[in-house]
């Protein structure tokens, strides 16, 4: 937990904990690393949180991705998920930021409160934000073990910063989706040339037309059931040759 310095500092905090997580995301580790470190920046970046948890919903029934900075925090998302009840669960739903104290709230989400008491915050705080991460609602918990421990403010720049953290994954998601589609562009251009030359070979040594070049190696590729590319690829390094002697493609008639 940081030292709380005013605004400034909070908000500079954050601002750390997002481009670490820029350049976390741009190495592409496994995704419950990423969560995990998103708890301990989350508990670094607000200076009231002692502890934090991330839970994802897989979509079955009872079952989600989770990480937290304490083992112990483990059971309050699972009983959020078990029972659709609880801070996080709320936060998710409505797409608002939830703060209160765990004993407050007792009569409201009794396995919620349960879990916080049995992992030593029954006197303590919280402070729940949604997290939409892949198509499904999720929520990032800040507890503390003191009451009253979160201000309006940490409520507003919880807010700021999971939206942050959600645009932040998706666009990388989209830039790493754009690499993509550019390397898969490459890879079909260079296919397209391999054909091109290739139905030039056939052109010219069996002296006939580009349309009737291009049936042959497309029925070639068929009868062969491999990919036209690759045929062509064939073609290509027979007539070249491995010791740069040029090899005769046959022209069924």
């Amino acid at each position: 937990m940081c030292e709380h310095g005013g605004f400034d500092t909070d908000i500079e905090a954050v601002g750390k904990a997002l481009d670490a997580l820029r350049r976390l995301l741009e190495d592409e580790v496994p995704g419950q690393v990423l969560l995990q470190r998103l708890c301990e920046w989350s508990v670094e970046a607000f200076a009231g949180a002692d502890m934090a948890e991330v839970t994802l919903p897989t979509g079955d029934e009872g079952s989600g991705r989770a990480a937290c900075t304490d083992p112990r925090l483990a059971s309050i998302g699972d009983a959020q998920i078990r029972t659709d009840e609880g801070p996080g669960h709320v936060a998710a739903d409505t797409h608002t930021v939830l703060r209160g104290d765990v004993s407050g709230v007792a009569g409201r989400w009794p396995a919620f409160a349960a879990a916080a008491a049995a992992s030593g915050l029954e006197k303590g705080s919280f402070l729940s934000a949604p997290l939409p991460a892949g198509g499904g609602a999720g929520w990032l918990n800040l507890f503390s073990r003191a009451e009253n421990a979160f201000s309006e403010f940490d409520a507003v720049l919880l807010q700021v910063y999971a939206t942050l953290i959600e645009s932040t994954i998706r666009l990388t998601g989209d830039g790493r989706e754009a690499r993509e589609e550019v390397a898969g562009l490459t890879r079909a251009m260079e296919s397209r040339s391999i054909i091109e030359q290739a139905k030039g070979i056939v052109m010219a040594t069996g002296g006939v037309s580009a349309a009737d070049a291009f049936d042959f190696l497309v029925v070639s590729s068929q009868q062969k059931n491999v990919k036209l590319a690759l045929l062509a690829q064939e073609v290509v390094d027979l007539t070249t040759g491995a010791d740069g002697h040029g090899v005769t493609v046959p022209i069924a008639q």
